[in-house]
């Protein structure tokens, strides 16, 4: 990747975070908690999705500890999962499982 595609999509990933903790800051005022939570796990797949653990554990912590407060199960099992998946040393193949963190579970 150039220096000017990796330019632009930090730039990109810093817009897209500033919006999800805007909507965060909204649902949490308005008492939506599994908004709340989920503007944050959204913020952790983006940055898995980036290849940026740090700050895709980062939110997951945040994400956790909207979801235990609230105790949002559906959300705090796709912690747990996403937490896995960040955990596996092999992201290429086809041994890899490539799982919807958002859909329903199956």
């Amino acid at each position: 990747m150039s220096r000017k595609d990796k330019q632009e999509l930090e730039e990109l990933l810093k817009e897209i975070e500033n919006l999800h903790l805007a909507s965060a800051k909204v649902l949490a005022q308005a008492g939506d908690e599994t908004g709340y939570a989920y503007s944050y796990f959204a913020l952790a797949l983006m940055y898995r999705g980036a290849w940026k653990y740090r700050q895709a554990d980062l939110y997951l912590k945040k994400a956790e500890e909207v979801a235990k407060k609230h105790q949002l199960k559906q959300i705090l099992s796709g912690i747990i999962e996403v937490r896995k998946d960040l955990k596996q040393e092999n992201v290429s193949g086809e041994d890899v499982d490539y799982k919807d963190f958002l859909g329903p579970k199956k």
